[in-house]
């Protein structure tokens, strides 16, 4: 049950660094479904395979990347690999902050605590990288007009040509 209570908070919370990260707009139900589905696979494999190393490489290499594909649905292998990236990144601030709140503090808060507070170092951590890509963002909206007509779109940052017919 403790087993099944870790996966199921981890992978909620990794999935939905993953999906405000990188601005996927996915449901909070296949969230759900996503983490429940990485919680019943993990405890699987935890019955079924024979040695801890088995087990890790089983729910890292194969259990990870199913949940993600599941969950966010890329056909691109390029975009899959981008989820798949954010996805560990979050796993591991998620664990290394629950180990670094409850551990470090030699058990001084209690289990639950500590996954909440390295939940809110996580979702912090996102908020503020969302932020300052914001800000200092690569993208700026353009307006092309030809013939009369206009287009207004997003684009990258001009590189330090101007961009402009003479």
């Amino acid at each position: 049950d403790v087993l099944a209570v870790n996966n199921f908070f981890v992978d909620l919370a990794a999935l939905t660094a993953v999906n405000i990260l990188l601005k996927k707009r996915v449901r909070a139900l296949r969230i759900l479904s996503g983490a429940g589905i990485g919680t019943l696979g993990s405890c699987l494999a935890f019955v079924i395979c024979p040695n801890p190393a088995a087990y890790l490489l089983a729910v890292h290499f194969l259990l990870n990347p199913l949940v993600l594909y599941f969950c966010f649905r890329e056909k691109s292998g390029k975009v899959f690999f981008t989820d798949l990236s954010a996805g560990y990144f979050a796993f591991l601030v998620m664990g290394g902050a629950v180990e670094w709140v409850y551990a470090d503090g030699a058990g001084f808060l209690p289990y639950p605590v500590s996954y909440a507070a390295a939940a809110m170092l996580l979702f912090f951590g996102v908020f503020w990288c969302g932020w300052k890509l914001k800000k200092y963002g690569r993208y700026t909206r353009v307006c092309i007009c030809h013939q009369g007509e206009k287009l207004s779109l997003k684009a990258l940052l001009d590189s330090g040509n101007l961009l402009r017919d003479p």
